[in-house]
């Protein structure tokens, strides 16, 4: 959809899940308002759909200072003991975003390079 293009380029955070919630409640009004007022009729289902996984993956919540999930803190060392030496463990503390443009998930870190 032609009118999601701006959703897509813009990203945000926030450490605090009902805050999240209340911003993206508010992307999604602002969207409904828009359609109102530039083509005069409700979004259709299809429409919704669209901007709600746009908006879900371009807003999430994420500790800023570490850049990970919330109250998460990634372990350099921590894996399990095998056999032979040890695998490294992934704690998957890492937050993962879209990119719209290449159609697949990236992790927050990549997309600042």
């Amino acid at each position: 959809m032609k009118d999601c293009t701006s959703y897509k380029a813009v990203y945000g955070y926030e450490l605090q899940g009902d805050n999240l919630l209340i911003a993206r409640i508010n992307l999604l009004l602002t969207f409904v308002e828009y359609m109102k007022d530039k083509w005069n009729r409700d979004p259709k289902n299809e429409e919704l759909r669209e901007i709600v996984d746009i908006i879900t993956w371009n807003f999430w919540q994420m500790d800023g200072i570490t850049e990970t999930i919330p109250f998460k803190k990634p372990c350099e060392n921590q894996g399990q003991l095998l056999l032979f030496g040890v695998e490294k463990k992934d704690d998957e503390v890492d937050c993962v975003v879209f990119d719209w443009e290449n159609n697949k998930e990236i992790k927050y870190r990549d997309l600042k390079k």
